[in-house]
């Protein structure tokens, strides 16, 4: 039997463990409040049976000799959110640019201009979790894909079953990943188009399908700071959301109210600006 000295060190040690704990997973959850999961998005507006929203996909130049960059329009972006017969929700994505434009200020520039569509699909049951995803690439012209990306929840493992087929076997895959209840779970080139409740301090995790490298990755996502951006043709007060996946490190403005307005993604040789089109 262990001495009282020994039971004693155990508790002390116990205690220590559990404040280290305490203070860095929990507390600043209460302080600032809970991050956004895929429950509080879909329940965004509620009492709309449906909810659309449109995008302007931009790449953003840089002027020869310096100057103000400015932003050229490459393509658009629909998102729609629906209830399912089942109460659940379903997030439809429809991503569609032209590729010539995408990289004409680039070392790959081509005077070929193929018009390439991403369209996902994401279910999410009634308490938030998702359930499947698809999503493909193909020509907008052609109904074939190029690449498709398959994921079914298994909430026995906590973990999402992924299958991807391409036109090369490397592109041609199967494995697992993990998965939280509730995690948000997004397209890495469909916006999310509400963010409710949102801190200044808030850090959470975020899912990231690719179906480009039929990956999925996970991110680390921080409310940073409050700033003032123009919008159409009026300034809006929003918070800079960071979202980390190195060596990228992308930005979301969201108004106060949980809107998103704008995402900005530095990718290889070019960055990738989607910003909403006012209603």
């Amino acid at each position: 039997m262990p001495t009282r000295g020994t039971c004693l060190a155990i508790v002390f040690y116990w205690l220590v463990a559990v404040s280290g704990l305490f203070v860095r997973e929990i507390l600043p959850e209460l302080m600032v409040g809970a991050p956004p999961d895929l429950r509080s998005i879909s329940l965004a507006e509620i009492d709309k049976p449906q909810r659309e929203v449109r995008w302007v996909v931009q790449v953003e130049d840089q002027p020869r000799g310096g100057g103000t960059p400015t932003l050229r329009p490459v393509g658009q972006v629909k998102t729609l959110w629906s209830r399912t017969e089942n109460g659940g929700f379903q997030l439809d994505t429809d991503v569609q640019f032209e590729s010539g434009g995408l990289l004409r200020s680039t070392p790959f520039a081509t005077p070929d201009n193929v018009r390439l569509a991403i369209p996902s699909q994401f279910s999410i049951d009634p308490g938030g979790n998702l359930v499947s995803f698809h999503t493909e690439v193909r020509a907008a012209s052609d109904p074939n894909p190029l690449v498709t990306l398959d994921g079914v929840v298994s909430k026995a493992n906590k973990t999402i079953e992924l299958k991807s087929k391409g036109l090369i076997p490397l592109l041609s895959i199967k494995k697992s990943v993990p998965y939280e209840p509730r995690g948000m779970v997004q397209s890495a080139v469909g916006p999310i188009d509400r963010l409710p409740g949102l801190r200044i301090g808030q850090r959470w995790r975020s899912q990231v399908v690719s179906p480009l490298t039929g990956r999925v990755e996970t991110m680390q996502v921080e409310v940073a700071r409050q700033r003032v951006i123009q919008w159409g043709q009026n300034p809006v007060t929003v918070l800079e959301v960071v979202q980390s996946l190195p060596p990228i490190s992308a930005r979301t403005w969201v108004r106060l109210d949980g809107l998103v307005i704008r995402q900005e993604m530095p990718l290889p040789l070019i960055r990738l600006v989607i910003e909403r089109v006012p209603e």
